[in-house]
């Protein structure tokens, strides 16, 4: 043929020209919607990006799956940017698009942040602002810095330091450098660190040698090596039993913590409810968490029983009732809450993804569900995870489809697989062919 596929979805074909080697675009039924003489085309879900040389530089177009031109203007160049919008450049300014390529706002920015809930911070002309997803100004670019925290943004203006709303209402301004905390904020004073609500308002008479969030409600004090747990809510403290040297992650309304150089944890409260005799542990996931006697991995409950002896080099944490856990001699297994074995400890990689468990033996790759069910022993010289519960397989240079169902949904015997949904394009030297399921 005169046409090489490049690629498709299902609304679309790409082709280049084997003559000229220039791209064009062809609907479901073989038609040409675009002609073959675009430089490059990229296609996406919802529109198609076409490059032809410019010399003022915009090259790449927007066009619909019928060929019509989205925006009468081009771009410099054109990415994704989240799941639902692109960014765009256009005469050295960013601008946004939607997933139709329609623009959502103007191209004015230096820089455009990723959306957080609804608000993107932008940079104008040197200056910090913030817009919403409709490109209006939240708060008009005049900060040199700003920082989203929580619900509130935290900007620098000139000398000022402030807190605003996300309506862009000033709650804060002071000339003290703050730094945030969840409802609160604190700030270096001459005996230390202070802490104050989002208003200003002190919340504790003392300063503390450092000042650092838990969670979302709690924080960390630290004074004359004594450490105290903080609860703006309620403006509750509690101390932390003496001896403790360090105060690390928190898990499951279990807080870490480092007691006369063993570890433990102690709970919202303060109180040691894991008595601190542990070489080293983990982090609590669905009531277990990993602990390390004498150079060994086990797991213990929130009782501090025992549940898994201490046997292992090295044990993940539980997820869906079940975590990896590794032998001396390296090999991996998958265990359950009682410390079964659900996969015998025999594979040398153990990969748990969202729609199943990639297993590995050397160099040969085998596939089981996420419940430990094995679907396909280790025979395969590579397995990646596809959407819609299906896995590429491939071995001695050829592509096929599994499921996890244990089925061939697709044989081992093409060079390339690309998927569409729950249909594969598969080449075969230079031939191509769809592969429809009956789903």
């Amino acid at each position: 043929t005169a046409h090489s596929i490049i690629d498709s979805n299902e609304r679309a074909i790409i082709i280049q020209s084997k003559k000229t080697q220039y791209y064009g675009l062809l609907n479901t039924k073989g038609e040409s919607v675009l002609p073959t003489n675009f430089d490059s085309l990229k296609l996406y879900e919802n529109f198609v990006l076409a490059k032809i040389h410019r010399n003022d530089g915009q090259h790449w177009f927007a066009y619909n799956f019928d060929g019509q031109k989205i925006n009468s203007s081009g771009y410099e160049s054109f990415k994704t940017f989240s799941k639902s919008k692109f960014i765009a450049v256009r005469n050295g300014k960013y601008g946004l698009t939607d997933r139709y390529g329609a623009e959502l706002t103007t191209f004015q920015y230096d820089s455009i942040s990723t959306f957080n809930r609804g608000l993107s911070i932008v940079k104008s002309r040197d200056f910090y602002g913030v817009i919403d997803e409709k490109g209006i100004w939240v708060i008009t670019p005049y900060k040199d810095s700003i920082q989203f925290y929580g619900d509130e943004i935290y900007f620098k203006q000139g000398s000022e330091y402030g807190i605003a709303d996300r309506s862009g209402n000033t709650i804060y301004r002071g000339y003290d450098k703050i730094w945030p905390l969840p409802k609160g904020f604190y700030k270096a004073e001459n005996d230390g660190y202070k802490i104050f609500d989002l208003k200003g308002n002190e919340l504790l008479e003392r300063a503390y040698d450092s000042v650092r969030m838990i969670n979302s409600v709690l924080w960390l004090l630290e004074r004359d090596s004594l450490y105290f747990i903080f609860r703006p809510e309620d403006q509750a403290d509690f101390k932390l039993p003496e001896g403790v040297q360090k105060v690390t992650s928190y898990s499951e309304h279990h807080i870490k913590i480092l007691k006369d150089d063993q570890w433990g944890f102690v709970s919202e409260m303060g109180h040691l409810t894991i008595a601190n005799r542990y070489d080293s542990i983990g982090d609590f996931s669905e009531g277990l968490c990993p602990v390390q006697l004498i150079e060994k991995w086990g797991v213990v409950n929130r009782s501090e029983e025992i549940v898994v002896q201490p046997v292992y080099t090295h044990i993940a944490p539980y997820f869906n009732g079940m975590t990896v856990v590794t032998k001396p001699n390296g090999d991996k297994g998958l265990i359950d809450r009682n410390g079964d074995f659900v996969l015998s400890a025999i594979y040398t990689e153990l990969i748990r993804t969202e729609a199943g468990i990639i297993l590995g033996v050397g160099n040969a790759y085998g596939l089981a569900n996420t419940d430990g069910t094995l679907i396909r022993a280790p025979q395969y010289d590579s397995i990646e995870q596809l959407e819609n519960g299906f896995f590429l397989v491939s071995k001695s240079g050829k592509f096929g489809v599994i499921s996890l169902k244990g089925e061939d949904v697709v044989p081992v015997a093409y060079e390339t697989i690309q998927q569409f949904n729950n249909s594969f394009l598969g080449s075969k030297a230079s031939d191509w062919e769809t592969i429809k399921l009956d789903q």
